[in-house]
């Protein structure tokens, strides 16, 4: 039988780690087995809201203390510690709904799809900047490019796959890269995710956003590169 973790990085999180820990405790039992909490060398009281968050009301989570590797770190220490059959990556920020994931879990519980990615629909009114939507589209199309494999929105953070997927992940992926290894790892061994709508609310630099050009060169280079190394699967 399929079962779901949720893995939470968490880097100087403060402003809402509460609030994630009260919206994951609202979803079904049925649906989440276990929440994998990664503090990522966060140099805030992340760590210290989320140990006190998590004694109010008993749940069944892992909490992970790492230095900072940057979130494909942060992801991959979650994976190796999973004892479910499939994950989910929920960033701590809230800019995705928890509650979409029993929406994005059930096509793998159907046996539709065996992973499942979330894509944002971008509007004036639910997005960060224009250059920041055309770089996603932009890695989006690049992605689709190199592996003639369309994902509408390649750099949403929702993603459920099965956990056995790490042994496909390379483990040299830095920061946010990890959002192009796991569709390249599916790729590989031949799978296409199913895709579901997810709403977005987008927070400012002043509230915490981190992701810059920087971030978007290194996934492009990222996306070069596993094209060049990568090879699919014989089936």
């Amino acid at each position: 039988m399929s079962s779901l973790s949720i893995i939470v990085p968490i880097y100087n999180e403060s402003r809402t780690i509460e609030t994630l820990v009260a919206e994951i405790r609202k979803l079904p039992t049925n649906v989440v087995k276990e929440t994998i909490f990664v503090n990522d060398g966060s140099t805030d009281d992340s760590e210290e809201k989320l140990k006190l968050a998590l004694s109010l009301k008993p749940m069944r989570h892992i909490l992970i203390s790492k230095k900072n590797g940057g979130k494909a770190s942060a992801v991959i220490e979650g994976l190796k510690r999973a004892n479910t059959t499939h994950v989910v990556i929920l960033d701590a920020d809230l800019e995705l709904d928890v509650s979409a994931i029993p929406e994005l879990w059930q096509p793998v519980v159907d046996g539709e799809s065996d992973s499942v990615f979330g894509y944002r629909e971008f509007r004036a009114h639910s997005s960060y900047t224009y250059r920041y939507v055309m770089g996603n589209k932009l890695i989006s199309h690049l992605y689709g490019m190199l592996f003639n494999q369309f994902i509408t929105d390649i750099m949403c953070g929702f993603k459920i796959f099965p956990r056995e997927l790490i042994r496909y992940i390379p483990k040299n992926l830095k920061g946010f890269s990890i959002e192009v290894g796991v569709p390249v790892a599916l790729w590989k061994i031949r799978q296409k995710p199913k895709e579901i709508s997810v709403k977005y609310h987008p927070r400012s630099r002043h509230e915490g956003k981190i992701i810059n050009y920087f971030d978007a060169f290194r996934v492009i280079g990222t996306l070069v590169k596993l094209r060049i190394v990568t090879r699919r699967q014989i089936t």
